[in-house]
Order: structure tokens, then sequence, then C-alpha cells
């Protein structure tokens, strides 16, 4: 599987160029890589050639539909290539245009009224799909090949699995890196099994990357399955889990594979949500929502606010889901509560960060879970243990948006 060059191509007239700037700094904020011709059209570029090769060489497209951009000759090519090679359409409506063609089809962001939070959570979310449909305990982690000639043995595999009410995660396709800080084995803590699909890559040999991820699952204690291309040889000094070999690839025993899935053991996963510690106030609610949501977009798993926590001894449930979750998101941004005596003109400068989440982020430093900070501007000097820590700084909430997708994105999971 090639990976390619740019997450997101824009297309759009240069007469929204004020909505499109913003568009992009946002986007690139949020940690993706864009085609933008503002930014990166060349003087060299031969744009009859070459524009179509970009829009290939992106994941998705986002058309910037308005009066002007729906009579663009460019904007319509551009989406019809986009169209005709499979990529994700994410069309934005900035004001009372006709939509143009097949656009009548698809359902469209609505940024009439700008780039507000929510229709910027919309564009985010629209790339990713759905977090709808959680099912943490049921979630296996599958180890397989990208590479189309090896996709047969795992279709199969994935069909039956399936059909058994799992839900199926693997790694994303477009990480920048196989694996980082043991990011695969992060992955791996939030399934509660494991099952590794080998091909046969010559001379009995198979892919050292779903080798070193059999290992890693074991590591960890995970019940796993392999099901094994029958020419890997010596598969026994390879992995300790039960082996399938299928000797006949292009003619395989659904049944006999089918009785073999269900042998597979799956258990409660470890570390099956994100925590986000932040101020928990009415006026806050929508943002965190659309937080929450994005959340589950990136990551496929539940993100947890102290609010969902109802029952029992609150403080040690918000502790122990701490010190299980996945990652740790904390607003540390500070408000009237903290600094009530601001009339006083007796505030210090650790006043200017609300204690609650401050004392939420100890917990997540002295447990050992991934911590990251975020705050609104202005810049203050941090409480004293988290000096050693970046603290993200954001001007506005679509800000706050971006700044979150970009911390969560290494720890995206990808629904199979």
């Amino acid at each position: 599987m090639n990976r390619s060059r740019y997450d997101i191509f824009i297309s759009h007239s240069s007469c929204d160029n004020i909505f499109c700037n913003q568009l992009n700094d946002l986007l690139e904020k949020a940690g993706f890589s864009i085609w933008y011709d503002e930014h990166s059209l060349l003087p060299s570029t031969h744009i009859n050639r070459d524009l179509s090769g970009y829009v290939r060489q992106c994941e998705s497209m986002i058309v910037v539909l308005s009066e002007h951009s729906c009579q663009s000759q460019w904007v319509i090519d551009e989406s019809a290539t986009a169209r005709d090679e499979g990529k994700k359409i994410i069309p934005v409506v900035l004001d009372d245009c006709t939509l143009p063609g097949f656009f009548k089809n698809y359902k469209w962001v609505n940024c009439q009224n700008g780039l507000t939070p929510y229709s910027f959570f919309m564009i985010l979310s629209s790339i990713y799909g759905s977090a709808d449909n959680m099912r943490e305990e049921r979630d296996v982690y599958i180890s397989h090949s990208w590479r189309d000639e090896e996709q047969h043995l795992v279709d199969n595999v994935l069909n039956i699995l399936h059909s058994q009410q799992f839900r199926l995660i693997g790694d994303a396709s477009n990480q920048n890196s196989y694996d980082n800080d043991d990011r695969i084995m992060k992955i791996m803590c939030t399934c509660g099994a494991f099952v590794g699909i080998m091909p046969h890559r010559g001379d009995g040999k198979t892919s050292r990357y779903i080798l070193d991820e059999i290992a890693k699952a074991e590591t960890l204690g995970l019940n796993g399955i392999i099901i094994a291309d029958g020419q890997i040889k010596d598969l026994s000094e390879l992995t300790s889990f039960p082996i399938l070999k299928i000797n006949n690839i292009n003619d395989i025993n659904t049944i006999q594979l089918k009785e073999f899935v269900n042998e597979l053991k799956i258990e409660r996963p470890k570390t099956p949500h994100v925590f986000y510690a932040t101020n928990l106030d009415k006026d806050r609610r929508e943002l965190n929502s659309l937080i929450r949501n994005l959340s589950g977009c990136v990551t496929a798993t539940h993100c947890v606010l102290g609010e969902d926590i109802n029952h029992g001894n609150l403080q040690q449930q918000i502790i122990d889901r701490i010190k299980t979750a996945y990652v740790m998101i904390a607003d540390i941004t500070g408000d009237q509560q903290c600094i009530e005596c601001a009339h006083a003109e007796k505030v210090g400068r650790d006043k200017t960060y609300r204690f609650n989440t401050c004392i939420e982020a100890g917990i997540a430093r002295g447990a050992g879970t991934d911590l990251y900070l975020v705050a609104k501007q202005p810049r203050h000097t941090p409480p004293f243990m988290f000096r050693d820590i970046n603290v993200r700084y954001y001007d506005n909430d679509c800000e706050l948006l971006a700044i979150v997708h970009k911390i969560l994105r290494p720890y995206r999971r990808s629904v199979l």
C-alpha cells in the first residue's frame, strides 16, 4: 500500500482565500499535511498536467463551495479527479450557492457563518467517520499485510471475525512511522485479544513487521491466534500462539477457519479510554462534547470526563480512570473559581491555572499515563511540577480542537 504524500487537498476559488487561509492554518495546527495552492503551488507547476497528480497524492479532498468556486472549472475538474480516484470528498459550503453536479448527493458542512467550533469539528470528524458503535470490550488487534496481492487471506479472516461481532483494530496505515516510543504496544493495550495473519514472502519467510507485532502481543500477555500461509517454515519457533496453517490460499476452508477463530478468547482491555480533564461548567458543555466526539473519531475509543463518573467513591473512581487511560489531555486554564481573590490583587502565578485539573494532571504524571497539557492564552509560567512539560496554548475554541486533534493523532487506531 502506497502512502499518500498529503493528507488533504483543499480545492477552492481564490476569491475565498480569507476563509481558506484560516482553514488551512487550523488544519496544519491539527497536524495534517495539506496541499493548498496558496502555499504549495510552485511557479514551475504545469497546471493542466500537475494538479491532477497532486490530487492523487492526497487521501482526502476538502472542496470549498461558494458562488465563486461553483463557477470554477478548476474546482469541478479537481473534484472529478478525486471522485474518479476514490478519494474521500468533504464539501464545505460558504454561501447560498447552487451546488454543481454530483455534490447534490453529498452531505456537506455548513460554514455560512464562518469556521465555528462545530463546523470545524464536522470537517475533522468527516475525515475519520463516525465515532459511534463503541465496543471496546470486543476490540481485537489485527496484525496483517497491507500489500494488495496478499489481501485474499486477510479478507477471509476479517470477514469471519466481523461475523463473530468482534471490532477489529489495527495501526493506521498513514502513520509516519511503524513504531515510536512503543506506540503499537499502546494500541494493543486498548484491545482484548490479538490475531496475526501471516503472508508468505518467499523462501519460507514472512513479514518481519508482523513477527514484531506478534512478539509485542506476547510480551503484553494478550490472548491470540495466528492464521498463516502454509508455506511459512518453522512456525512453532516464531510464536507460542495457536497456529492454523492455510495450505491453499486460493481455496480456503472457511468452516475450518471459523472453528479456529471461535477458539479466540478475549479479555476486557486494560486501557480502553482517553481521559479529558477540563472545566465542566455549563458554558463549556458544547465544546467538551465536541472534544469527546473528536477523540472517539480519532482513537476509536471512549473519551471520559469527570462528569461521567457518578457512582461509588468519586475521587477514587477518577484516580482509577486516569491511571488506566490510553492518554490524558488536561486543560489547565484557570477561571474565576480558581482566582476568586483577583479583586484583592492577591493572585499569584500558580493561581492562573485550574486547581482541580492540575491535581488530576499530577495523578496522571505519577501513574505514568501519557499526559498532555493545554491552556488558553495568555501564556503564564506553569505550576512548578509541570515546568518540564510543554504546555500547548490556544487562542480560541477552534484552535483548541486543532491542538487536541494533533495530540491524539499519533494514538489513532484504525477500525478495519
